[in-house]
């Protein structure tokens, strides 16, 4: 198998020109620092590594020459470029802070953003304490009393209705005690006494007081009891107060007895 190498004579030259103790540090440190694939070249190898005995073919030998003068033409344009450029020398120290410049002018205000959802009602809180109770207001004048209607029209007389069978004669009464004669000769009033919720009483004897009735009730309150009852040989009157809302109101009641 023939081989046969062919590299331009171009490339060469500027190989050659560029080959002084100077420029081979240089082209070694733009190389190193400026082409990615001469550092790729240098780390990575040749894509086709071949063996004593080994088949080769010549695409892979191809290959390989395709990679390094890909290699050598970055190269030599790292060298012209650090020619044309020079080397960067070392920074220098950092000078002194310059003064603060005047404030820029404020910008104009930016349009408002649209207003945000709102958000979702709270809880309703406890319920305050009751406030402190009014002042009574005035008692309001009475209202004026309204026209009496007009009386109507007085209906007509309906027909007389059937007279009705005539009813079975009824028994014979007892006959009555009988009657006072002329006004009494003596009038006396008893008074229970005034009761809260208990029952108070005041007696007459039916012997000197043949007939006696309640004749005065005095209420305090609007509620109350008066009686007067025939008990045994006496007439008696009783008065019990009832209890209201928030306390027993006083009832006071009268009997009137009479004799001939």
């Amino acid at each position: 198998m023939e081989i046969r190498i062919v590299i331009d004579d171009a490339l060469l030259g500027r190989v050659r020109r560029a080959l002084s103790t100077r420029r081979v540090a240089l082209g070694t440190f733009a190389a190193l620092a400026v082409t990615g694939s001469v550092v790729f070249a240098v780390v990575a190898g040749p894509s086709h590594t071949f063996k004593a005995g080994e088949v080769i073919s010549s695409a892979a030998v191809n290959q390989n020459f395709a990679e390094l003068h890909t290699a050598m033409g970055d190269l030599d344009l790292a060298i012209v470029a650090l020619e044309e450029a020079g080397v960067e020398g070392p920074q220098g120290p950092i000078g002194p802070t310059g003064p603060t410049g005047p404030a820029g002018a404020t910008g104009p205000a930016g349009a408002t953003g649209p207003a945000g959802p709102t958000g979702a009602v709270g809880p309703i809180g406890p319920v305050g304490p009751a406030g402190p109770k009014g002042d009574h207001g005035d008692k309001g004048e009475p209202g004026i009393q309204g026209i009496q209607g007009i009386q109507g029209i007085q209906g007509t007389t309906g027909p007389a209705g059937a007279k009705g069978d005539k009813g079975d004669k009824g028994l014979k009464g007892d006959t009555g005690l009988p009657g006072y004669s002329g006004p009494p000769t003596d009038i006396q009033s008893f008074q229970s006494g005034s009761s809260n919720t208990t029952v108070v009483e005041s007696k007459a004897s039916k012997l000197d007081w043949p007939v006696c009735f309640l004749s005065g009730v005095e209420l305090r309150g609007s509620l109350g009891r008066c009686a007067v009852k025939s008990v045994g040989n006496d007439w008696t009157v009783e008065a019990q107060g009832v209890s209201g809302s928030s306390q027993a109101l006083p009832v006071t009641c009268t009997m009137m007895c009479m004799k001939w």
